[in-house]
Order: structure tokens, then sequence, then C-alpha cells
């Protein structure tokens, strides 16, 4: 809040508090210059209510409003980018599971591949990304796949040789090249797909510049 807002508030008095003359007035005016400085933070935190603009607790706040939890060890930049993301991502395809599925992983090797005789699909991940991002990516998936569909994920492993012989002197090694080579995936997700659940978070709780028990500016 700037000066003259704060000076507006404490002019708020009834008239039997009032007294004439500059005398008053300028009292008043020093009251309020100096109020105005533990008012600035308050309006921090107002601006930080915005989702696009929030940080640390209010962004979590936002995000388990929305269903969207932080992941573990994820940053605060890319926790924004992906609540905003996730709200209007398209979902139930499977260029929506592919697209959405490399913009978590930060890869474009994903593949999704339909079964049209049995049903389903397969999505095929790179090979060797972290065990944390795959757990993560499992989570985020839930509310991008279509629910009750069946599907399997498979990694992508090094290529396969056969019948490989080398030369004297050569630099590499010939043989019989059979592609990629792929190794199933532990799903680590439920048959459903829960609709978002807005809720209170529990940083509302037990934070006490988010739950009124520190105060930043007056009250009034």
């Amino acid at each position: 809040m700037i000066p003259s807002l704060v000076l507006s508030q404490l002019m708020d008095l009834p008239p039997a508090f009032l007294r004439p003359g500059t005398t008053f007035q300028q009292i008043y005016a020093s009251l309020a210059g100096s109020e105005s400085a533990y008012t600035l933070a308050s309006d921090g935190l107002k601006y930080s209510e915005s989702m696009p603009t929030s940080l640390n607790g209010w962004l979590s706040v936002w995000g388990e409003i929305l269903g969207i939890p932080k992941n573990s060890g994820e940053s605060d930049f890319f926790y924004s980018i992906r609540v905003q993301a996730t709200l209007v991502a398209p979902v139930g395809t499977p260029m929506g599971i592919q697209t959405w599925s490399r913009f978590i992983l930060g890869t474009q090797a994903v593949f999704v591949t339909e079964n049209l005789v049995a049903g389903g699909y397969t999505i095929s991940i790179a090979a060797g990304l972290p065990p944390q991002a795959i757990t993560n990516w499992f989570g985020d998936l839930d509310r991008i796949r279509p629910a009750g569909i069946p599907f399997n994920v498979e990694a992508q492993t090094a290529p396969l040789m056969t019948g490989t012989y080398s030369f004297i002197g050569g630099l590499g090694f010939a043989g019989s090249y059979l592609g990629f080579g792929t190794q199933p995936v532990p799903l680590q997700i439920g048959p459903n797909t829960n609709n978002a659940a807005p809720l209170a978070s529990e940083v509302l709780l037990v934070d006490p510049l988010l739950n009124g028990k520190v105060s930043l500016g007056f009250a009034y």
C-alpha cells in the first residue's frame, strides 16, 4: 500500500477523534509514511496469489487446489509451467499421450502405438531415463490417458547385432544389425483416471505467512 492509501485508513475515524489544523494532519501523515513501509510485503503477497507469478508456498497451494501436486525434486519454474499446461492439455488420444509424455520426460524419443486388434496401446520411452523422472511421469500421465484402456510401457535398449566379426586394424566391426530392442517397464499407475479434486492445501494450515498467524501489515 502506498502512503496515501494508508493515510486514508488512518483518517477513517469518528468525527470526535479528528482535530482541526495542520499539526494533526502532519502527525497522521508521518504515521502513514512509517506504516506504509510495513504494508509493502502485503502487496507482494497479493501479487503472489496469481498462479503465473506464484512461488514456493503459494505455488504449492495453487497446485493442490487444482489437484496437481508438486513432484519430488521439481523446480518452481517447471512446476508452474506444468500446472498451467496440464489444465489445457488434450487428453485421451494417442497423440495427446505422446505429446504430453515428450513434454514431461524432456525427450522426443517417446512413441505411442495403438493395438487395433486386441485394443489398448504401447508407450515406448527412451532408454536411460532417471527412475524419479519415470515415477513423476506416471503420476502426470494419470490426468492425460483414457480411463480403463489397457496399455503397457516399454523402454528402448541398446541395438542388437548378430554374427559380428572384425578386421585387424579396422575401426569397427561388421555384422547383422537387428535394431533397437525393448524391455518392459513395470507400471506404477492404477487402472482408473480420476478427475481433478480441488482441495484446500495443508500449507494454508501450517505456513504462518499464509494462515494469518504472522501479520505483514496492520489491522484496519
